[in-house]
């Protein structure tokens, strides 16, 4: 595993937790935004990273009726979401970042601010 991916780990680890079929609460929304506040990557960087790297890789999940639900791992996240660091998809993603998503994005971006 490269630096970056060491460092960028934790922050996917709580990124992914915004597909899973599970209802976030506030203590989780409150660690989630721990964990990206102490990652040292700015609002727009962890914005990018959801939205480049984590949503293209777990948004299906959110369309299984046999949804993940237990959390991704870091060895799917190595298989899955390491490959797309730094890279843009060819698609566009903005029409499909809606929803729960969103609001799970606003939720913690608002408690990251606070911190």
């Amino acid at each position: 595993m490269d630096t970056g991916q060491d460092e960028r780990l934790p922050v996917w680890e709580a990124l992914t937790e915004f597909f899973l079929d599970t209802e976030l609460d506030a203590a989780d929304y409150n660690r989630i935004a721990e964990i990206l506040a102490e990652s040292g990557y700015s609002e727009d960087e962890l914005r990018d990273i959801l939205y480049y790297e984590v949503y293209p890789a777990c948004y299906m999940n959110l369309f299984s009726v046999a949804g993940e639900w237990v959390g991704f791992g870091s060895d799917w996240i190595m298989e899955h979401i390491a490959p797309r660091k730094d890279k843009r998809p060819w698609f566009r993603v903005a029409p499909l970042f809606r929803g729960m998503v969103r609001e799970h994005w606003e939720e913690v971006r608002t408690r990251i601010n606070a911190i």
